[in-house]
């Protein structure tokens, strides 16, 4: 059954690329000066000095060959995340046609079941890793906390925008 779920795994182009956009778009909110943008910079070890002399050589090129590799970098992070989550709806016959009894009772089970796995994802996967750059001393507990809360955030964000996506997808 497992391998048989496996093999039978196929993400639809639509639904991970505005899962991607959404979560890129979050991101860029999230570090936005209205938000943590300041705190970033301060984390990076940019002043408003630094900052003028990068402005005036070409660093805005460097912006947006950074912006379009978060894209990427969302977009594979995005891919893994739906494949996750489609696994796990293939495994237990979630998103199965014809299943639909009781619409609202699936679509509020599937967000939630959704939401709550990308969170034990980002617990196994993000959190513990910046726990232990914590102990080491390499990151300071507050930049981590806002860091993986942003990501964390994101995830969910393209958690939602795909399960909001894949029940239509699945049934036409």
């Amino acid at each position: 059954m497992f391998f048989d779920v496996l093999a039978n795994l196929s993400l639809h182009t639509l639904p991970v690329f505005l899962s991607a956009l959404g979560m890129f778009l979050f991101g860029i909110i999230w570090y936005s000066p209205f938000l943590f943008g300041g705190l970033h910079a301060k984390s990076m070890g940019l002043t408003k000095d630094l900052w003028k002399k990068k402005r005036k050589a070409r660093h805005w090129i460097s912006i947006v060959r950074a912006m379009l590799m978060e894209f990427v970098l969302a977009l594979v992070l995005v891919v893994v995340l739906v494949s996750l989550l489609q696994f796990n709806s293939d495994m237990f016959g979630i998103l199965k046609k014809g299943d639909f009894a009781d619409a609202e009772a699936f679509v509020w089970g599937m967000y939630l079941s959704n939401i709550l796995l990308t969170f034990v994802i980002w617990i196994g996967f993000v959190a513990m890793t910046g726990i232990n750059e914590i102990l080491r001393g390499d990151q300071k507990f507050f930049t981590f906390l806002w860091q993986s809360a942003g990501l964390l955030f994101g995830m969910e964000v393209a958690t939602l925008i795909w399960t909001y996506m894949a029940p239509v997808i699945m049934m036409s």
